[in-house]
């Protein structure tokens, strides 16, 4: 097992086999005949692995009848103790944890592990906690778990003796937690200003695509789906674009290295392209270049296990001549005399449509899709060329104001995790004078 720190032992602190200082609690097990989603009398909420996030998430939890009490106390949601996923399908989830800050009539899943420290006034449990976050403590945690039959289990043998370094001060230690606490305050603050401007942007688009520019229309007709400014136009797609299929791969279609970028539906997210995941393909000679991306052009996802994500558009906005695309997704390539490329992507990506495609796709084997002739005959808003540029103007700003909101947010959690490298292995020592 690699080292989990890098600096030498700081003065005034201490190292100790995990095992040494904390005690474990294993959860509950349960019948399927014991579960309801409903709160009921008499029902206990149990903590499961989906709850267990940046914080402790209660927003989806199940109900369980006939706990006994004997599993309230050793299974139960008790404060100081931190809950940490110690089997999952996921060995990466392994190690991911949460402390609970209150006591609270609940118990917690077999597939969650709890730990806390065994004499608090020496290592607080809160320390504890944000030990488990260091990388290098849940990489122990995760990496050395047993693989059987598809599921990653946590071994306690191997990660035991894992050294627990702390400071002997009960008060750096609260100090350490001050500091991360400012920092996860900053970052909650800026979690909830990033979920304002996506309010905003989806109220935003709501309007825009149904009343037009606030303030500007006094006239409106009513339409299929609701109204729309008397001054638009209602169009199918098929009349002002071009829509394609992508290239289907096969045993003859190996990608390699020094082929075409090949776009999958994992690359089209809604509103951008993702190229994170690259992925090439050959084409044959004669498929260049009507197999190729332009600029401006439109890729449409043709299905997904999750109906709220069928048809989630993003478009080309680099000129490249190496783009082409797989045959799950399609592609528009509008008529620019007719509609404003980045008005036709955003169109398709308001909720207007993602409800008409929610109410028409097909669903086999727990995938959701649409085809090509749906998707020609969707029905669009075709405002003036003008109001196009005013309402994707509109729109491109309270995307930037998103994206800024993402870079604050981004930047507070690349701080918090430097802050837990430095703060909880030593190399960097909290001011106990100037906290107090």
């Amino acid at each position: 097992m690699k080292p989990i720190y890098r600096n030498p032992l700081p003065v005034g602190w201490r190292e100790k086999p995990l095992k040494d200082v904390t005690v474990r609690r294993r959860g509950y097990s349960w019948g399927k005949s014991q579960e309801t989603t409903v709160p009921e009398d008499g029902v206990t909420p149990v903590i499961r692995i989906p709850n267990v996030r940046e914080a402790l998430n209660l927003t989806d939890l199940l109900y369980l009848r006939n706990v006994p009490a004997k599993a309230l106390e050793t299974s139960g949601v008790t404060r100081d103790w931190v809950l940490y996923v110690g089997s999952n399908g996921n060995p990466e989830r392994i190690g991911d944890s949460v402390l609970i800050s209150t006591d609270r009539p609940m118990v917690f899943a077999s597939f969650l592990q709890g730990i806390s420290t065994r004499d608090p006034s020496e290592i607080l449990p809160g320390f504890l906690a944000q030990w488990m976050r260091l990388h290098s403590v849940h990489q122990a945690f995760s990496k050395t778990s047993q693989q059987t039959t598809g599921l990653a289990n946590l071994s306690w043998s191997a990660v035991k003796r894992l050294p627990l370094r702390h400071p002997v001060d009960i008060e750096e230690q609260q100090g350490i937690l001050t500091a991360l606490s400012d920092v996860q305050d900053a970052i909650t603050a800026a979690q909830q200003h990033l979920l304002a401007a996506q309010r905003v942007k989806t109220a935003l688009m709501q309007q825009l695509f149904t009343t037009g520019i606030p303030g500007r229309h006094r006239d409106f007709r009513r339409i299929k789906r609701g109204v729309m400014p008397a001054s638009w136009q209602m169009t199918s797609i098929s009349r002002i674009a071009d829509v394609g299929s992508g290239v289907t791969l096969n045993q003859d279609r190996s990608p390699r290295s020094n082929g075409h970028r090949y776009l999958t539906v994992v690359n089209v997210q809604r509103d951008r392209i993702d190229l994170t995941e690259e992925r090439y393909l050959e084409l044959w000679p004669s498929e260049v270049p009507s197999r190729l991306l332009e600029k401006g052009d439109i890729l449409v996802v043709e299905g997904h296990a999750s109906s709220s994500e069928i048809g989630r558009a993003a478009m080309v906005d680099e000129q490249t001549e190496r783009l082409t695309f797989q045959n799950h997704l399609f592609q528009i390539r509008v008529n620019t005399d007719e509609v404003i490329p980045a008005f036709m992507l955003h169109s398709l990506n308001c909720e207007r449509v993602r409800r008409h495609w929610n109410a028409i796709c097909n669903t086999s084997s727990g995938l959701n899709t649409i085809n090509r002739r749906q998707l020609r005959r969707l029905e669009i808003p075709k405002p003036p060329h003008p109001e196009q540029e005013e309402i994707v103007a509109l729109i491109e700003a309270s995307k930037a104001t998103i994206r800024s909101c993402e870079g604050k947010l981004n930047a507070l959690r690349t701080l918090k995790k430097s802050l837990l490298q430095y703060l909880l292995t030593g190399r960097v020592r909290v001011n106990i004078e100037a906290e107090a």
